[in-house]
């Protein structure tokens, strides 16, 4: 994937790598787990060697592959990004903000399921204020393209 980037300036996502959409919830974990894994550590990767254009291609391409798959992350992932970047990277805001919209916490109350202090942390910082109504969660799928980037001199703003 990363010399794929290299190459093209792109992560590219060919519709044979899409699960059927009347696939059930197992064939989507089966397609979507390891495009996942491969993002988060290709993120991971791109925050080593300070690349933020391929920091910001990252998190377009997750964008992207939400919206295809009723699949979150797993605690897995989300424990791998929460050690592995810094506080308030923006892929940990983007983890937190497509759980706040697409999930019902419910996963939280799977003892197999460990999840970051911080993560919480973070997930409650956006639905509570949802919830008492002086806030709205924002799909990330359909929130502006900067919301999830990151832009200096070398990386402008998007347009």
């Amino acid at each position: 994937m990363y010399l794929q980037w290299l190459y093209t300036g792109e992560i590219v996502v060919t519709e044979e790598e899409w699960p059927p959409e009347e696939a059930e919830i197992a064939i989507h974990k089966a397609y979507v787990r390891p495009f996942y894994r491969a993002l988060v550590y290709l993120y991971i990767l791109a925050d080593m060697l300070m690349d933020m254009t391929l920091r910001n291609c990252t998190l377009d391409a997750l964008r992207s592959y939400i919206y295809h798959s009723p699949v979150v992350p797993n605690n897995v992932l989300v424990t791998k990004v929460f050690k592995d970047t810094p506080p308030g990277s923006k892929l940990s805001t983007l983890l937190v903000d497509i759980f706040a919209c697409y999930t019902n916490c419910s996963f939280s109350a799977n003892p197999k399921h460990d999840y970051p202090t911080s993560f919480y942390r973070m997930l409650l910082d956006r639905v509570v204020p949802a919830a008492k109504g002086t806030s709205v969660l924002q799909n990330p799928y359909t929130a502006p393209k900067c919301t999830y980037h990151e832009h200096d001199a070398s990386c402008p703003p998007c347009e």
